[in-house]
């Protein structure tokens, strides 16, 4: 700011000057206003804002306790909505004027207070911006009863940013991740193109998906940082500010929003993203591809879970034209070319075959694996999405992938009937499955057992597993290794004391543990997938008799087309040796770490198996 002494005396000043300041100043602000990089505006200056979340006015924060725990959050808007803390479920915290955030710890939740501001669905047109640091996932802002969807804002476990509108659930996700290191400003833009609303996602100031809104309403109220009123997929992150519009924001108008944001936001976001395509449209090389494994080896192929689906009845992006999963054709039909390379001599699926359990997909699903019927032995898994809802219903699997479909392969040993009294589509008809196979002079057994399988299926697998006492065993199951006490990458992991499907009669991983696979001297391997936060785990466990076994999850993210990794496990009986090989037949390359799991020793690691190819060979020779 001037003093009055730095200034010129009124009389020494030229017009001249003065009329040229004026000009340029002038000339800035039309090319401002052409160019679309107008100048900041705050929340409030833009019409249609129904909904401001400020933590840094501290004023709109009511406060339970000097813990920083938060009783109520005040609406800034002009609807003056206010969030509040839900009872038995603890509250988000405060973090203080120098953070300017709210914490949610996973277990927090708020209601909003019932307003039509906030019942918006796929076909009206909004927007909405939030500056947020993703710890690990949750939802954002939704409105959902779990079983019905109207929106849901929310980051997964592979930290993007993904939107679901409307009781189809068409959903997107970013290529970009989301935290956990620092804060991400994100936007979601609902509008109306022709007769129907497209939504975009933006992360750090760039468009990075768009898809076609479905739409429909749920009778519930909004949910900040949760879902179901407030009761699952809670946030573990923390919200700084929420900003919604009820239309859909002007290029110019969010884009000096964004500037406005970014400023405030300074010290907490990354710098403004080039304008540059989106990661995911940017082609990648080939990479150096895989080398053929060597002589006196064979390998078992892991089909992580295959849930990136497109057309009609997926959900996602891209509606039109035939049914359709690149990734899943992809690593088929690398595997069917690569058979005698890489010696396969099983492949298996670690279950969730398809997304959303319609027989478009299982088409699909089918036609994929048509590339290796007849071809290598194989056997799949059943995941929760394999099933009709919870109650473990797996008809659509079974009339894809029933025991017809492998009958008179002399490598399938047979499945499950199911339990007498319930119907078949209930565990029956290869929902639970074993398979027979030697290689490299090795007997083995391949049991695949479906989510959360109850008591008369574990019955079952100790009967094969006990008849196969003399071959080596490996146990395909989805879900098993993960976050201990529920979904995440930061929680513990392990075997999982939680379950999805199957209701009371569903065992969780560590209930199959302990009933069944603990009590098998011949199992030396556990394969799983379902926990896309954790990504990749392993483990080493004692069974009963003091058998080693290995346990190990591979559930890679789904972002884009090559993301198609798969499992390689070469098994080297000469150096007793299990080497774990994570390849993308895609990028034609192997996994040297991901964005949210960088250690690339989570993908390619070495496994110590001489002790149990030993006690294999005195199995074999007898007492």
């Amino acid at each position: 700011m001037l003093h009055d002494s730095d200034r010129e005396p009124f009389g020494r000043r030229s017009a001249r000057p003065r009329l040229g300041v004026f000009l340029a100043a002038a000339l800035a602000l039309v090319l401002s206003g052409l160019s679309g990089l107008s100048a900041e505006v705050s929340p409030s200056d833009l019409p249609g804002l129904v909904l401001w979340l400020d933590a840094g006015d501290a004023a709109t924060l009511a406060l339970a306790d000097d813990t920083g725990r938060i009783q109520s959050w005040r609406d800034k808007s002009p609807s003056a909505h206010q969030a509040s803390a839900i009872d038995g479920l603890g509250a988000p915290r405060y973090l203080g004027p120098a953070e300017g955030a709210v914490r949610f710890d996973g277990t927090a939740a708020m209601i909003f207070n019932d307003s039509p501001d906030l019942d918006f669905q796929g076909a009206d047109e909004f927007t909405l911006i939030a500056v947020v640091r993703a710890r690990r996932n949750g939802s954002i802002l939704a409105r959902t009863d779990g079983a019905a969807m109207q929106y849901r804002i929310h980051i997964p476990g592979e930290r993007t940013l993904r939107v679901v509108l409307g009781q189809g659930g068409r959903q997107a996700d970013t290529a970009s991740v989301v935290g956990p290191d620092g804060y991400s400003l994100l936007a979601v833009r609902n509008a109306r193109h022709e007769d129907a609303c497209r939504f975009t996602l933006r992360v750090d100031g760039r468009d990075e998906r768009s898809s076609p809104a479905g739409s429909g309403r749920v009778p519930v109220r909004t949910a900040l940082g949760g879902r179901d009123e407030g009761r699952a997929q809670r946030l573990d992150g923390d919200l700084a500010e929420l900003i919604l519009y009820r239309r859909a924001l002007t290029t110019d108008d969010l884009a000096a929003l964004e500037a406005h944001l970014r400023t405030r936001h300074a010290s907490r976001l990354a710098p403004a993203a080039a304008a540059a395509p989106a990661a995911a449209a940017v082609p990648r090389a080939p990479g150096p591809g895989l080398e053929p494994a060597p002589e006196g080896t064979f390998t078992i192929a892991v089909i992580p879970d295959t849930q990136r689906y497109f057309g009609p009845g997926s959900g996602r992006a891209g509606q039109s034209g035939e049914p359709r999963n690149p990734a899943f054709v992809s690593r088929t039909q690398w595997l069917a070319d690569n058979l005698e390379a890489q010696r396969i001599a099983f492949v298996t699926h670690a279950g969730d075959v398809v997304d959303r359990n319609n027989r478009e997909q299982w088409r699909v699903a089918q036609a994929a694996m048509d590339r290796l019927h007849g071809r290598v032995p194989y056997g799949l898994a059943v995941g929760n999405h394999d099933l009709i809802g919870r109650s473990g219903d797996s008809a659509l699997f079974q009339e894809t992938f029933g025991a017809v479909r492998f009958a008179g392969m002399p490598w399938y040993g047979g499945c499950y009937a199911g339990r007498p009294g319930q119907p078949t589509a209930i565990s029956g008809n290869n929902a639970n499955s074993f398979q027979l196979i030697t290689a490299a002079g090795i007997d083995m057994v391949f049991l695949h057992l479906e989510c959360n399988a109850p008591d008369d299926v574990l019955a079952w697998a100790d009967e094969v597993l006990t008849a196969q006492k003399h071959r080596l065993a490996v146990v395909t199951t989805h879900m098993y290794l993960g976050g201990l006490e529920r979904f995440g990458s930061g929680e513990p992991q392990g075997r999982m004391l939680w379950k999805k499907v199957h209701g009371e009669r569903g065992n969780t991983p560590q209930q199959l543990w302990e009933k069944c696979l603990s009590r098998h001297p011949n199992l030396f391997l556990v394969l799983c997938g379902d926990q896309s936060a954790s990504i990749a785990h392993r483990q080493e466990s004692r069974g009963l008799a003091g058998n080693l076994v290995h346990e190990i999850l591979q559930d890679y993210p789904r972002g884009s087309d090559d993301s198609d990794w798969i499992r390689l496990l070469r098994v080297d009986p000469a150096a007793g040796r299990l080497r774990v090989i994570t390849f993308s037949p895609a990028q034609n390359r192997v996994c040297d770490g991901l964005a949210h799991l960088k250690d690339p020793g989570q993908h390619q690691f070495d496994l110590e198996i001489g002790e149990v190819l030993a006690a294999y060979r005195s199995r074999r020779r007898g007492p």
